[in-house]
């Protein structure tokens, strides 16, 4: 039977001097449990400088821990974690034990043989599905998810940057701080009302599309998120443009068409496209109106910023190809045939107009007829 001492042997001496403090900052509320193949993980909220989550997991076979995981800055072999697995080994650790012994026991044996291990684990895997699908009001959690949505037009990505806060007894926000322990959200270690978990998981499966595993990101990049999926994420209303301090972003039904339009230089030896946004007699040139900005979703939206408000655009082309046409420079007449050659030779550009300076002028031919006549 293993010590105590043995039981925490993964933590240092001075951790786990540092951890005796924290016995009775654990939120026994929030405990929870994950009872997977090799082992149970055993979840809770400590209060530290901040909310941590915290979570061990202990195999019964081999009675030790083998793994934990905490939200805090050390991030694991933390004192948040040895106070838990303490509490662990004296409350509930025999529990744990006491099932796996009498799961090898010859009765335990002969259950597995009629399958009666099996019918237990369905019901087991029933019971948790019910508790998952209990109404919104019924999970105790003061645990809170913002967002913070930007846009890079160099890059051509839309990014997120999660926040975990806490929502007091008044309703208020507090205590933000960036949060990238995602798969604590997917298992569900971070308590969390389940459809806020939702709203996440919805996210963060563009997030995973757009990763790119050679470099770490501490944001998540969701471009192409599907517009329907994009319009939910803004009506939660837990998504800020860049940062908290602003309103929270608020879907409009206001949407827009997107106009291609040649614009000559002074001199008339360069154009330039201009992007203009048109809702019957409004016409914004983005140009001119830089508090608006196309995001990219799929179709592209826009967001205002001085409004606070995101909506939906309507035209044929996409964000990114729009983002090229954002950092189109004056183009000299000498270059202008050549652009619209690529126009006749790729199906993304083969709608745009035509640049003023070389449009094609129907030449009339045939006799000419006059149409007045002046004297006798």
């Amino acid at each position: 039977m293993s010590s105590l001492i043995n039981f925490l042997s993964r933590f240092s001496t001075a951790t786990l001097q540092r951890s005796l403090s924290y016995a009775k900052r654990i939120d026994r509320e929030t405990i929870e449990f994950f009872e997977e193949k090799d082992g149970v993980t055993m979840y809770a909220q400590i209060e530290g400088t901040d909310y941590y989550d915290t979570a061990i997991t202990y195999n019964p076979q081999k009675d030790r821990l083998i793994d934990d995981d905490c939200t805090c800055p050390v991030g694991y072999n933390c004192k948040h974690a040895a106070a838990l697995a303490r509490l662990f080994f004296q409350e509930y650790r025999q529990e744990f034990q006491q099932r796996y012994a009498d799961s090898q026991s010859p009765q335990g044996i002969a259950k597995r043989l009629r399958g009666d291990d099996q019918a237990q684990r369905w019901l087991n895997d029933f019971k948790r599905y019910l508790q998952q699908t209990e109404p919104e009001q019924s999970v105790k959690t003061n645990n809170y998810l913002i967002y913070l949505l930007d846009q890079s037009v160099s890059l051509k990505k839309l990014t997120v940057d999660v926040q975990k806060a806490r929502r007091n007894k008044n309703g208020s926000i507090a205590g933000e701080s960036y949060y990238t322990q995602y798969e604590n959200i997917t298992r569900k270690h971070l308590t969390l009302p389940e459809q806020k978990r939702q709203l996440f998981n919805q996210i963060y499966y563009y997030a995973k599309i757009n990763s790119d595993e050679r470099f770490y990101q501490s944001n998540l990049d969701i471009s192409g998120i599907l517009l329907e999926h994009f319009k939910s994420f803004i009506q939660s209303g837990d998504v800020y443009w860049q940062k908290k301090s602003h309103t929270a972003l608020q879907w409009s039904e206001q949407g827009y068409h997107i106009e291609l339009i040649w614009q000559q230089g002074v001199n008339k030896q360069t154009e330039h496209l201009n992007i203009e946004l048109v809702n019957g007699d409004i016409r914004l040139d983005l140009k001119s109106n830089p508090h608006i900005q196309i995001l990219a979703s799929q179709p592209p939206c826009y967001v205002d910023i001085q409004q606070n408000t995101v909506g939906q655009l309507y035209g044929e082309y996409t964000a990114n190809l729009l983002y090229h046409f954002l950092q189109m420079p004056d183009l000299p007449s000498m270059l202008l045939p050549e652009f619209e050659k690529l126009t006749h030779q790729y199906s993304d550009v083969k709608n745009l107009p035509q640049p003023e300076s070389i449009q094609h002028i129907d030449v009339l031919e045939g006799s000419p007829q006059p149409i007045l006549r002046f004297g006798v």
